[in-house]
């Protein structure tokens, strides 16, 4: 079980870094779940990122012909050999099920990207309309209401399954890690501060004016915070 969560973790951090180099996702968007997870908009990195991920996870176990679930550290999980626990019995089924959905639905790459754009966005209509990603959506509404409904399981399992014992603060580290990775590539990282309050690669300080405020004080103990 832990070397599920290991992998759903690296796997959300994986394609948060694709998205970001790809300029869809920005560090505005972390910083929103972060400060509101609820909120409408929140709902792209709160539920649609490890949507998106699940998804990829079941596409290269379809790719592959997998029995089961082909993990991103390439070990596949399948009936025999999954972790003999009740909790992860509850949706691995259901998994297996979605997988075989998807392999039956025979979409065709255009309607692929409809399919990630759905699920990443949570039908957020504003961004999908600006992320070109090659999606186009289906001219039957037979099949782009097949689509949607690949979509919306995606996320409701995604929202299952960040119900599990310590997802939420495992994945709060992971987009942690996104949002300063998403900073520094946008160039709006802020230095760090020390307690006296300068940043780190400031101008020295002037040794006559640190021994005059040094004679004002019986000790002193400085240390930079990490």
């Amino acid at each position: 079980m832990v070397q599920v969560s290991d992998d759903t973790m690296k796997g959300c951090e994986m394609r948060g870094k694709e998205l970001v180099d790809a300029n869809v996702l920005t560090a505005a968007d972390f910083e929103e779940w972060a400060h509101s997870s609820k909120s409408i908009k929140s709902t792209i990195i709160g539920v649609g990122l490890p949507a998106y991920s699940l998804l990829y996870t079941l596409l290269q176990s379809v790719r592959h012909g997998t029995a089961g679930l082909l993990m991103a550290d390439g070990v596949e999980i399948t009936y025999l050999n999954r972790p003999r626990d009740r909790v992860f019995d509850w949706f691995f089924h259901p998994l297996i099920v979605l997988r075989d959905q998807i392999s039956a639905a025979n979409l065709v790459e255009s309607e692929l990207r409809y399919l990630e754009k759905l699920t990443l966005m949570s039908g957020y209509l504003e961004r999908m309309a600006t992320w070109e990603n090659g999606a186009i959506a289906p001219e039957s509404a037979l099949k782009n209401g097949e689509i949607q409904a690949l979509s919306r399981r995606l996320q409701g399992l995604t929202r299952n399954i960040s119900k599990f014992p310590t997802y939420r603060r495992r994945y709060q580290q992971v987009v942690k890690c996104l949002l300063v990775y998403a900073q520094e590539k946008e160039g709006t990282l802020k230095p760090r501060i020390s307690k006296l309050g300068s940043t780190r690669g400031s101008r020295k300080e002037d040794p006559s004016q640190r021994s005059k405020l040094v004679e004002g004080f019986t000790s002193i103990n400085i240390s930079s915070s990490v």
